[in-house]
């Protein structure tokens, strides 16, 4: 299934995307997770042909550009991105979907933008892991030392793109095959060498994290429907979370056999017959 690469300027950076099935009647941006590109998405998105599915590098990953280098990557800075390529395709209201960190994101636009956000169609992500309001000192001190360091870390090369696969692969426990398809937007070779090529202070810890008070805010400010999916062998396996959800009347969960980027196996089939089934239903 055909896909159109795209590219927008939002405040001095070109950010990327695949527009898949453009003309399609329910429009979706779709957020990849940390350190992925808009390939999460390139498995599930052909599945949905009555979506018009955007799929977009957030900054700094994929194909888009680096913010510069006095800027951060802070979950906020990512959503006026998304209004302003929203702004840009003419779409005044939308469905996000969003995966992992993706999924964090689209959690935190609803709840600030209920006017634009119509449903929201979640892969093993809801909101970041919660920090104690007496560790906020320490996580800043983890946040310039982090930053200070990724600024001067350079890129490590390998000797071939099998072996940069294999190499992420022992790392995150994700199969060759999946990243593979994230290598399409990210894996670069320079001199006879590849390398992954993302903004390296994207490893950074946050400056400030949120507390559990602040997650159980923004979910209750989210007016829209809300389907979760989980992955038992990813977040479903967290009971708390689970616990969390189910005590919200507007999130609606699927507890789904397989890994944190399930979406990019087998099972994405099932994840897009649940998609489409409740983007008929809202």
């Amino acid at each position: 299934m055909s896909f159109t690469e795209k590219a927008f300027e939002v405040r001095g950076v070109r950010i990327c995307l695949k527009h898949w099935h453009e003309h399609a009647p329910c429009k979706i941006i779709a957020l990849h997770g940390w350190l992925d590109n808009a390939g999460s998405f390139d498995v599930i998105a052909p599945l949905m042909p009555e979506c018009s599915i955007v799929a977009v590098d957030l900054a700094g990953q994929g194909l888009s550009d680096r913010r510069p280098a006095s800027a951060l990557y802070h979950l906020w800075d990512d959503l006026i991105d998304i209004l302003a390529i929203a702004d840009e395709l003419g779409w005044e209201s939308f469905t996000l979907m969003g995966h992992s960190r993706g999924a964090m994101l689209a959690v935190m636009l609803a709840a600030s933008c209920p006017d634009r956000i119509r449903q929201l169609l979640l892969i093993d992500g809801l909101m970041p892991q919660p920090v104690k309001i007496e560790d906020a000192a320490t996580q800043l001190a983890n946040f310039i030392a982090d930053n200070r360091r990724y600024t001067q870390q350079k890129h490590r090369y390998y000797k071939s793109r099998e072996q940069a696969i294999w190499v992420r692969s022992r790392a995150t426990g994700m199969s060759e095959p999946i990243i593979n398809i994230l290598a399409s937007r990210q894996l670069r070779q320079k001199g006879g060498k590849w390398f992954w090529d993302y903004d390296q202070k994207l490893k950074s810890a946050s400056a400030i994290k949120l507390t559990a008070e602040h997650n159980q805010a923004f979910l209750k400010a989210v007016q829209c429907p809300v389907l979760l999916v989980l992955a038992d062998r990813g977040l479903g396996a967290d009971a708390s979370l689970v616990d969390t959800v189910r005590s919200f009347s507007n999130i609606s969960y699927q507890l789904v056999e397989g890994h944190h980027h399930l979406h990019l196996g087998e099972q994405a089939r099932e994840i897009a017959d649940l998609f489409q089934g409740a983007i008929e239903k809202s």
